[in-house]
């Protein structure tokens, strides 16, 4: 049946970090990813692999010098 991924939910409160999800759903499933970067000159990217899937991507910065990096690659 269908599945229910809920993959990574990752807070980043370091500065000077790369934040990474990496998402590598199979076919029928939900992709989650949840990326909180919360400091400044970091960077958060979020890697979404997903085929025959619905695909709910959520990234929040909550500081203006950082970087928001998001791919959604559906094969």
């Amino acid at each position: 049946g269908v599945a229910l991924v809920l993959a990574l939910a990752l807070i980043n409160a370091n500065a000077n970090t790369y934040a990474l999800a990496l998402i590598n759903a199979n076919a029928n499933t939900y992709a989650l990813a949840l990326i909180i970067n919360a400091n400044a000159n970091t960077y958060a990217l979020a890697l979404i692999i997903n085929a025959n899937a619905l695909i709910l991507a959520l990234i929040v910065n909550i500081n203006a010098l950082a970087l928001i990096a998001l791919l959604l690659i559906n094969a």
